[in-house]
């Protein structure tokens, strides 16, 4: 199984008509399927309760036949059975319907067309890149998630970006017949130039694509963890080293006395060579004790369900032997090589091994653990001082007491209640401004080609559709151009420093943006940067249109002075009375933009805990 990749704008999306393409003119591909998993959370209704998932997928029937997807009810030859069918998960059935069985039942996901499970699956493992509690079929338009498009009026530029997996034969070369897909790339267009195919199980750690929507894992991150505890284990090699040295007179009078009585060299080598091998045995079993007892912190700090029997399974349980027997040999060879070759009379006749200089290897030892130690210390500095700069930055628009409230999709019947709810809200003491927009700083969900003319920068730019109150709301400054005012809805749009660096603009006059739910748009000023992601990437390009044409994903509202309390007791309130059957989903987005970086925080601890443990070892080696 490999997953099509676009090589040129190293990307995982693909529109989803390349997997028919291929798969009819390429015998070599067995199967293929899609998928693709939302890219934000999705409001599901189930009788009159409603529900926010994150994990819902889109896929087609192929895919239960190309992964092993172990079914508890309904047809795996025919997972899905028309377009409006939805498979669960049995932990997903659990939480919409409790104890009943859900085969059968109506679900509303994402819109006023009722979907039919049609299936109940297990849940998928833990360790699979691939998960998720709801499965749509992406044979449904509406269940086509992600959209693009470089020229909204050329209906030839709209694409549907989906993950596309092939099964090969077991005969096929991979690299021949990507080649051969490439040779013949007139198949492909307009949809791609050139593909790449990336093997399943190099998809978790070795994946250089972007908009990948499957588990990552961080292969420098394990490097690092990894360099860190070889170094753990090397100042605990030390550590036996100098305490064996340190006890030389006592163990050299007992080696004295055994070779007095017959004892060769080989024997003398062999008993301290095996009392180092017993003692890094009985310090393994300690160890592993202790990581049992750890287990349940390890897996909060890292934030991953790991497991004590994996140490004890095919091919590591034989690596920890093999390690306990090589770092018992390193550390016993050093000291029983030396004091194995004394002669007995010298021994016996009070000789000392490192007379006038015996000071040296134990002093260079112990000078590099606490290298090492300082090393760790800076290493921890530099991480908690990074983490604190991202965490504390200022991101170019006032989060503070800014609210993110998720606006359902709600049905025709519920447009006026949610309309009646907007104008609660603006009545409010409690609130001092309000924006609906779709896509918000953070989780933008739509890009747009800019097709700005007279000039050869023209890229796909990620777009928020607004209304006029958004810059005040969020506290953005103009600077250059004009503010937007009432009657620009549909008209005009606004880029940031970014784009106006990017599309080397002199002066706005005449500038448009073509493209748009409504055609081309007036660039009518240009406000400061701000972060519409996280600092994990750079500050791009953006597009602010004004438009009413858009389906509101999202109210964001800023709180009045110190009135967040009542206020947001007022929002729960009023919600629960205009919107009982959907559920309240909201988050204040300095609290947002901090869990951004909840991964950072975590791999400061674990760096933190190195070091603290690298420190200790090194004390307990100068107090022995």
């Amino acid at each position: 199984i490999v997953r099509l990749i676009d090589t040129k704008d190293h990307s995982s999306g693909i529109d989803y008509r390349v997997k028919d393409i291929l798969q009819s003119h390429y015998p070599e591909i067995e199967n293929a399927c899609l998928s693709l998993r939302s890219a934000h959370p999705l409001e599901v209704k189930c009788g009159d309760k409603g529900f926010y998932l994150d994990d819902i997928m889109s896929v087609d029937n192929n895919f239960f036949k190309v992964f092993s997807v172990p079914f508890i009810s309904g047809n795996p030859s025919l997972p899905f059975t028309n377009i409006n069918s939805v498979i669960i998960t049995e932990s997903t059935a659990k939480t919409l319907f409790g104890a009943e069985n859900p085969l059968g039942k109506d679900l509303f996901v994402w819109g006023e067309v009722p979907t039919t499970i049609s299936g109940v699956i297990k849940d998928f493992p833990d360790n699979s890149s691939i998960s998720a509690g709801l499965l749509v079929n992406a044979e449904s338009d509406r269940f086509k998630l992600s959209f693009s498009c470089e020229d909204g009026s050329d209906l030839s530029t709209y694409r549907w970006p989906f993950q596309i997996y092939l099964q090969l034969s077991k005969n096929a070369d991979p690299d021949q017949l990507v080649d051969t897909i490439n040779a013949q790339n007139d198949l492909l267009k307009p949809y791609n130039e050139q593909v790449g195919f990336l093997k399943l199980k190099d998809i978790y750690l070795h994946d250089p694509t972007s908009g990948s929507d499957t588990k990552q894992g961080n292969p420098g991150l394990l490097k690092l963890l990894t360099v860190i505890a070889f170094i753990i284990l090397v100042l605990a090699v030390i550590n036996y080293i100098n305490l064996t040295v340190a006890q030389q007179n006592k163990r050299n009078k007992d080696t004295g006395v055994k070779k007095t009585i017959g004892a060769t060299r080989i024997n003398i080598l062999s008993q301290f060579l095996s009392e180092s091998v017993l003692v890094t045995f009985l310090a393994f079993i300690l160890g592993a004790l202790l990581a049992w007892m750890f287990l349940p912190f390890t897996r909060s700090v890292l934030n991953t369900n790991l497991e004590f029997s994996l140490l004890f399974r095919w091919p590591y349980f034989p690596i920890l032997l093999g390690s306990i027997l090589l770092i018992g040999l390193i550390s016993g060879s050093g000291p029983a090589i030396i004091l194995s070759g004394i002669a007995p009379v010298k021994v016996l006749s009070g000789f000392t091994v490192f007379a006038g200089q015996k000071n040296y290897l134990r002093n260079s030892l112990t000078v590099f653990q606490f290298m090492i130690s300082i090393v760790l210390i800076f290493c921890v500095m530099i991480v908690q001082r990074q983490i604190q700069y991202v965490k504390h930055r200022k991101l170019g628009f006032n989060e503070e007491q800014l609210l993110r409230l998720d606006l359902p999709n709600v049905q025709e019947n519920d447009m006026q209640k949610a309309m009646a709810l907007l104008e609660e809200f603006r009545r409010s003491p409690f609130i001092r401004n309000i924006s609906v927009t779709n896509s918000v700083p953070g989780a933008i969900r739509v890009s747009m080609g800019s097709n700005i003319e007279h000039t050869d920068k023209n890229m796909s730019v990620p777009c928020l559709l607004v209304d006029t109150a958004f810059l005040e709301t969020f506290g953005l400054k103009v600077i250059r151009g004009r503010n937007l005012e009432p009657g620009d809805y549909g008209r005009v749009c606004m880029i940031n420093e970014a784009a106006w660096k990017h599309f080397e603009f002199e002066n706005l006059e005449n500038k448009r943006f073509m493209n748009g739910p409504d055609g081309s748009y007036a660039i009518i000023g240009v406000v400061n940067d701000f972060n519409y992601s996280s600092l994990h990437k750079t500050i791009g390009p953006v597009c602010i249109m004004v438009t009413p044409r858009f389906s509101p994903t999202a109210i964001n509202i800023r709180f009045a002075g110190n009135s967040v309390g009542p206020g947001m007791d007022f929002i729960q309130k009023t919600w629960q009375e205009m919107l009982p059957g959907h559920p309240l989903k909201y988050q204040f987005y300095d609290e947002w933009f901090d869990s951004m970086y909840r991964s950072e925080e975590r791999f400061a601890r674990t760096i933190g805990l190195f070091a603290v443990l690298a420190i200790v070892i090194s004390c307990i080696g100068i107090l022995g």
